[in-house]
């Protein structure tokens, strides 16, 4: 499974958010969702939102909450003589 933006939105409203996800994409949604299911990720319940993460979808928001901001660095290129 990838990971696009959308997903990561989803992902990140499961984890965070109690309260329902609603979209006007609602079809990528619902897809996104199934992919959850399917792969583990998450699944669904009688809650507001739906849905809730398995251990594996907690560790998959862990693992893109903990990822360092790139750091933009300004090298002075090496003199050839």
């Amino acid at each position: 499974m990838e990971l696009s933006p959308l997903k990561i939105n989803l992902l990140m409203h499961i984890y965070a958010i109690p309260g329902p996800f609603d979209h006007p994409d609602a079809q990528a949604y619902k897809q996104a969702k199934k992919e959850f299911v399917t792969n583990e990720i998450a699944y669904e319940t009688d809650t507001p939102c739906g849905y809730k993460l398995t251990r594996k979808g907690e560790i998959l928001v862990d693992a893109i909450l903990n990822t360092p901001m790139p750091v933009l660095q300004y090298v002075m290129p090496a003199r050839f003589t």
